[in-house]
């Protein structure tokens, strides 16, 4: 009987005197939430952001996106997505799942199959079919800036080689001799 009353009081930094079971006695604010009552803020607020927290895992669930991003999150960003719909959250959460897949420098299955598109500050990058060929910016620039790796087409060997001599500004440029193939 003792041990929940030792509980309650390491949660709410106040003693809690044993009473018998028809004494009142003094109960904690936090972390009860009342609803239509005013309440302590800190308590509603963390109530607010679980019950938000919880909702956002069942759309992962459904979704099929890991929960972990959910976990992952802060309690600010939580707390952001009460304003939302289901639709828009569940675009978030799709939207997440999609910044997974390019910090790994892997293009989001979302995007179907990837064709190979030349952004103007990145070159030659991986993008959704329905993107126009040449782009001026795309959502690999800020990951190569921060020295992430970004997907890329598969090329030639050759064309690597004089893509690789055209970033050298030291020595003669060396192209592979004619004739000779190093395709694999």
């Amino acid at each position: 009987m003792t041990t929940w009353r030792e509980r309650l009081s390491e949660l709410t930094g106040k003693k809690i005197l044993k009473a018998s079971s028809f004494q009142l006695t003094e109960l904690p604010k936090a972390p009860f939430v009342s609803f239509g009552g005013e309440q302590d803020g800190p308590s509603r607020k963390t109530a607010g952001v679980e019950s938000m927290r919880a909702h956002l895992l069942a759309l992962a669930q459904d979704e099929g996106v890991d929960t972990g991003l959910v976990h992952a999150l802060p309690d600010e960003e939580v707390a952001g997505c009460g304003e939302h719909d289901d639709i828009a959250l569940r675009a978030y959460l799709g939207a997440l799942e999609a910044g997974t897949f390019l910090d790994r420098g892997l293009a989001p299955p979302v995007w179907g199959e990837p064709v190979a598109v030349t952004c103007e500050g990145c070159g030659p990058v991986l993008l959704w079919p329905e993107c126009a060929r040449t782009v001026t910016a795309c959502p690999w620039c800020f990951r190569r800036k921060a020295g992430k790796p970004i997907a890329r087409p598969r090329q030639p060997l050759a064309a690597r080689w004089v893509r690789g001599d055209a970033e050298t500004t030291s020595g003669t440029p060396c192209y592979p001799s004619r004739g000779v193939s190093h395709e694999r």
